[in-house]
């Protein structure tokens, strides 16, 4: 079999349709491809995933009651993105489809796939989408791949029009965020030193210690990179940190810690002094988190392999400071993350849930008196940020208000703030902050 790009992005594709892999994971076990070759595996298997709704919404007309086997469907979704989005010729489009379908080992299906796609291309400018003035959640649905059900909930709660800019909002820039960590030396001399590297990079205009390159190619393989003065970090993972209040000699938990980053701006916030307990479940996250603190410099960290969910009599009472960024959805980054939006389920949500609840039910016991409770999760899902349950439940904890960046835009919730990536222009996350008050 002749290997080509089209063969890999198709199997890329797979692993993150049927196996739920993440996209950039699955990208970066793609090897032996030529640049050229691999950025076309990059563009389409981001293109196709982007698109997915309306690309079935396209074919399901063309491809009607038949049994599609799904290793063919993923080829005519990629052909239809191919055809729409990616301004390939459409002859090239059919032709390097038929031969993929070939190559997957279904040629006795490459007349079929003819059929469809010469008949997608025929038919393009006729087909009939749903109106947002008349059918908005139709709309969305079809053109930004979110659930239906997270639809649904954000226009019950905040209305048609918020719905409309949420899900349709993309960044307008090309640029990635990073921490400049001063744990390795003053932010100006760092800035220096990455534009002597060749990062196009400036302060980010919000912390003095976040700044924005502009592309994201060389920032994993630079000097800077890999000495730990600057790391991949967005504005609203650092604006947790910062909210959090972390301080010099403190002892703090972060309890679900990997892979690390905001352990690491905890250790920079505290000078390296102190100590931060750094826990997952999970024995390569561990290594990881180790990793990353050795590479940013993090003397003041201790990574353990521990649930945080099951409660630990002995460390109640220990902490200054307990943070804990939730495992949860993450679809406060699907404006920038196509396969984030994938097979979410309301169901899945609920269970989520149910895991942060228990893992704050455990935690919040480690907080000393007058210690501070962090709650975070990347999401903008109801069930994912209601704590309504649990100050009713704990009457020693009390909301603490929180100081903003000036001219920040965030939508406050009866307990803690939600911020969305299209008001706050960052990503979407859930943060609430409490003190314990002695008993």
């Amino acid at each position: 079999m002749n290997r080509t790009a089209r063969y890999d992005a198709h199997g890329v594709l797979k692993k993150v349709l049927n196996d739920g892999a993440f996209l950039n994971i699955a990208l970066k076990d793609v090897k032996g491809l030529s640049p050229q070759d691999m950025a076309l595996v990059t563009r389409l298997t981001n293109t196709t995933l982007e698109h997915l709704n309306q690309i079935d919404y396209i074919l399901e007309p063309l491809i009607g009651d038949k049994r599609v086997h799904g290793s063919v469907r993923l080829v005519l979704r990629m052909a239809t993105c191919e055809a729409l989005f990616m301004s390939t010729p459409f002859r090239a489009v059919v032709f390097e489809a038929v031969n993929l379908t070939k190559a997957i080992g279904k040629g006795q299906l490459a007349g079929f796939v003819n059929a469809v796609l010469r008949r997608m291309i025929a038919t393009k400018d006729d087909v009939v989408y749903p109106d947002p003035k008349t059918d908005i959640r139709g709309y969305l649905r079809v053109f930004t791949g979110y659930p239906e059900w997270l639809i649904d909930e954000i226009i019950e709660e905040y209305g048609e029009n918020f719905a409309l800019s949420l899900f349709t909002y993309t960044p307008d820039h090309d640029q990635t965020h990073v921490r400049l960590n001063t744990l390795a030396g003053d932010t100006q001399t760092i800035l220096k030193n990455c534009i002597k590297q060749g990062l196009t990079i400036s302060p980010d205009g919000m912390f003095e210690d976040g700044a924005n390159v502009t592309g994201f190619g060389g920032i994993a393989d630079s000097q800077g990179y890999n000495s730990g003065e600057l790391t991949v970090m967005g504005q609203a993972s650092m604006l947790c940190v910062r909210l959090a209040g972390a301080e010099k000699d403190m002892r703090v938990l972060d309890a679900c810690a990997a892979p690390g980053g905001k352990t690491a701006y905890l250790s920079a916030m505290m000078e390296n002094t102190g100590r931060i307990a750094a826990w997952d479940i999970h024995p390569h996250r561990v290594e990881l988190i180790e990793k990353n603190m050795a590479r940013l410099q993090c003397t003041n960290v201790s990574a353990e392999v521990k649930d945080a969910a099951e409660y630990d009599e002995s460390l109640v009472g220990v902490f200054d400071l307990v943070f804990l960024d939730l495992p949860c959805s993450s679809l406060g980054l699907a404006y920038k993350k196509a396969d984030v939006r994938i097979g979410k389920t309301k169901e899945g949500i609920v269970s989520l849930a149910a895991l942060q609840k228990s893992i704050i039910n455990a935690a919040k016991n480690y907080v000393k008196p007058n210690g501070t409770l962090m709650i975070t999760t990347c999401s903008i899902t109801r069930d994912e940020s209601d704590l309504t349950w649990f100050f009713k439940k704990n009457k020693d904890f009390i909301e603490q208000k929180m100081d903003m960046p000036k001219g920040m835009d965030y939508v406050k919730k009866t307990h803690g703030i939600q911020l969305f990536p299209h008001i706050s222009h960052m990503d979407g996350f859930f943060i609430c902050k409490a003190k314990r008050n002695p008993s």
